[in-house]
């Protein structure tokens, strides 16, 4: 019996990552060509001595996306707008449908929010846009403007409704902090407060430097904000460290003030991990769903292809006994789905542990560097690839003992992409079986019929015993050299279960 329906997997299972617009900028229209020289003029001093782009290219190879996760609960469905413009909507956590937003003005950074009887939208730079409906279609209104009327570019930016019907509006994404000011309720892209900050960057606060080990204590970018208002106190997220980097994490400072007063609360950072599948995982956004439990969304960091490849996580958060915003962020093994748990901030693991990792492990081909045992080493950045002539691509894992297994999760490696032939997506075609002696194999998850295009898979099934597990890969979109970053296995004991 599959007792595990209800569970969800970080980085959570979403259909058609897009193409990131940022991933190859010699592909990209001229429009939207990077340029340095346009970005170095509005840079702080300090972080002048972060930026070389005659050094290194940031992209290795194309790449796809989903990251800066704003989230609303609204009417009973949860609606997911990440970076690269589109929408996911789910009704439970756990089947996540695409919408396309029209027009996709969305770059990086989205925020939405519902306001009287509209819904708000912005990003990156990109001024106000209204909507009748959480989906669109959206229609431009216009820029910010300050007090004076002169036009501001915000980088992450968020919109926060007020329960008292006052708009607000918050930014920033360089070391000088969180900024904010409040907005003219009949024009909201007006500001009618001067901008003020709420925060800056502070160094002894080693989870905001920038860097792998927080090791610059002159950098940050202090970025990715997002209010929340529970009882009569104001939490006001932010992001740090770089969002490329396993310590990207996010801090909260709280108020009894929607613009002062800010203080950084004791419990900080309050989302952070670096070691893992699950790691660097910042901007994002904390959410009242059912039940009134709470819920926080993430950014999860890959980082291969380049600094802006990343995945998508959420988690239980909760409020302690001293009034401070905390969450149990970032698992990586299943979950139970909202309504399950009835504290879910207090734990809310399905009781499943990863039986595959390190263990033992042949595939019938590797590319070179590219080993079997990489799609076992709980990493991001490694990978097994079979060869291009492997007509059976596949890989078996001896779990050295026996267990009760009832889920996997594949992360999924396209390779060989080449974006002067189009960038090309679409389903993996692969099918799952175990076995007791190595020799005879049963089916556990057939999906050699998929038709559904996930970067990141995640399958419940019934509950089987198994000391092999091995996975076959039978046909991938054409253009793509399909490779595993992490298969796990995910089950418990056979013997503590007899």
């Amino acid at each position: 019996m599959n007792s595990y329906t209800n569970t969800y997997c970080n980085p959570i299972k979403l259909p058609d990552y897009p193409y990131t617009p940022s991933a190859n900028p010699d592909y990209n229209p001229p429009e939207q060509k990077f340029d340095p020289a346009a970005m170095d003029a509005g840079v702080p001093q300090n972080l002048k001595d972060v930026f070389d782009f005659t050094f290194a290219p940031d992209v290795r190879e194309p790449y796809r996306e989903t990251a800066d996760p704003t989230c609303m609960y609204y009417d009973g469905k949860w609606y997911l707008y990440p970076s690269c413009g589109m929408a996911y909507v789910s009704e439970d956590f756990i089947h996540w449908e695409k919408h396309e937003v029209s027009p996709a003005y969305i770059g990086h950074a989205p925020t939405v929010v519902k306001y009287r009887e509209q819904f708000l939208f912005s990003a990156n730079s990109a001024g106000l846009w209204v909507a009748d409906n959480p989906l669109g279609p959206l229609t431009f209104v216009n820029d910010f403007h300050t007090p004076s009327g002169d036009v501001l570019k915000c980088n992450d930016p968020m919109l926060f409704a007020d329960d008292d019907g006052r708009l607000y509006f918050y930014w920033g994404m360089d070391n000088e902090g969180i900024r904010g000011a409040e907005l003219d309720p009949e024009h909201p892209w007006q500001m009618i407060t001067e901008p003020k900050h709420m925060f800056t960057f502070h160094p002894e606060h080693e989870w905001e430097r920038l860097g792998e080990h927080n090791e610059d204590y002159g950098n940050a970018f202090i970025e990715g904000a997002w209010m929340f208002k529970y009882g009569d106190t104001y939490y006001l997220t932010y992001s740090a460290a770089g969002t490329e980097f396993s310590t990207y994490a996010m801090g909260c400072y709280k108020s009894s003030s929607p613009l002062s007063g800010f203080v950084c609360q004791k419990r900080n950072p309050i989302c952070k991990d670096t070691h893992g599948l699950v790691r660097g995982v910042g901007h994002g956004s904390i959410v009242k769903g059912p039940k009134d439990t709470l819920w926080v969304f993430y950014t999860v960091a890959v980082g291969y292809a380049g600094n802006l490849e990343r995945r998508i996580g959420f988690d239980p958060a909760g409020i302690d006994e001293n009034g401070d915003l905390y969450t149990i962020a970032a698992t990586e093994i299943p979950q139970w789905g909202p309504g399950i748990s009835q504290q879910p901030q207090l734990g809310n693991d399905a009781g499943l542990v990863c039986v595959s990792a390190r263990k033992s492990v042949r595939a019938t081909s590797a590319m070179p560097g590219r080993d079997p045992l990489y799609a076992l080493d709980e990493s991001m950045l490694t990978w097994w690839q079979p060869s291009d002539d492997d007509k059976e691509k596949r890989l078996e894992v001896f779990l050295r003992g026996r267990f009760n297994i009832s889920a996997v999760r594949i992360c999924w490696r396209e390779c060989g992409l080449d974006p002067k032939h189009g960038v090309p997506t679409g389903p993996v075609k692969y099918r799952i079986q175990y076995s007791m002696d190595g020799q005879a194999w049963k089916t556990m998850c057939d999906m050699s019929g998929n038709e559904e295009d996930f970067l990141v898979d995640y399958r419940t099934f019934d509950t089987v015993t198994a000391r092999y597990v091995r996975i076959e890969i039978y046909g991938a979109p054409e253009g793509i050299s399909p490779g595993i970053t992490d298969l796990s296995v995910f089950g418990t004991s056979f013997y503590k279960d007899n």
